[in-house]
């Protein structure tokens, strides 16, 4: 999934010393972002009833933007302290785990509906 190139962009990326190398490794950062958040958008609007999709889409705007500057503080403290390569690295790592996680509980959950049906 998305999510997880997106993750492993990252981890690559905190590795980089080489600028040319780096700048590619940017491009394919930004596309698979822009690929996590449009499948991301799409399948919360897919999923929402029809009645409640103005009201999940304004969570999901609060959680996806509003959320932003408190990890961005996060890893502006974590760069101060172990340096920006790390803190690169380690938010991969953290994605890699959440998507993993988020990818084992959806294949968990569309088991279950097949079950039931």
């Amino acid at each position: 999934s998305a999510s997880v190139l997106v993750s492993a962009f990252l981890i690559t990326l905190g590795f980089m010393k080489y600028n040319p190398l780096l700048f590619i490794v940017l491009v394919f950062l930004g596309l698979a972002s822009i690929t996590y958040t449009a499948s991301v958008n799409t399948t919360v609007q897919l999923a929402a009833d029809q009645r409640l999709r103005g009201r999940v889409m304004s969570i999901f705007s609060l959680i996806l933007g509003g959320f932003t500057p408190i990890g961005s503080m996060i890893s502006g403290l974590m760069s101060e302290n172990l340096g920006i390569a790390r803190t690169v690295q380690i938010n991969g790592m953290i994605g890699l785990v959440a998507a993993t996680i988020t990818i084992l509980f959806i294949s968990k959950l569309k088991k279950k509906q097949v079950n039931t049906n």
